[in-house]
């Protein structure tokens, strides 16, 4: 699961503004995972509450993400080219909204992750590929 928290101040986006970056930074795991893996959480943040350099900032917007179903394994390369996907999900939205923006990730080992009580199925199993095509998460007997 790639979970993206995306924390910006009160009312910045619109509902339709919302969907289509959320749509956006979905649109860069799903050659690989279900698109259901992918969960993009809007936070509002008070005006007052949002600081940079010790200075409010009315235009600050923070993505954070955090990768669970795949991980890099220390892959500098790997880990550079997924931030130029990011950037290029998101760059040219935030820059039209005037947003002062910044992105990083963080990486939780598979085995701290569930959906539904069920540990996923290993990447690139028959499982997972069922769970992509139906684009939910489905029982199935876990093999060790």
């Amino acid at each position: 699961m790639p979970l993206w928290r995306v924390y910006h101040p009160d009312n910045y986006f619109t509902a339709t503004e919302k969907t289509k970056l959320a749509r956006s930074i979905t649109s860069v795991y799903t050659h690989l995972l279900p698109a259901f893996y992918v969960e993009v959480f809007f936070i509002p943040m008070s005006s007052s509450s949002m600081y940079q350099g010790g200075e409010v900032r009315q235009n600050l917007v923070r993505l954070v993400g955090e990768h669970i179903a795949r991980n890099f394994g220390g892959d500098k390369d790997r880990m550079q080219g997924m931030m130029k996907r990011i950037t290029g999900a998101v760059q040219e939205f935030l820059e039209s909204k005037g947003a002062e923006w910044e992105a990083h990730i963080a990486e939780t080992s598979y085995d701290l992750w569930t959906i539904q009580g069920m540990q996923p199925p290993q990447p690139g199993s028959e499982e997972e590929t069922l769970w992509k095509k139906e684009n939910r998460a489905i029982p199935y007997t876990l093999k060790n």
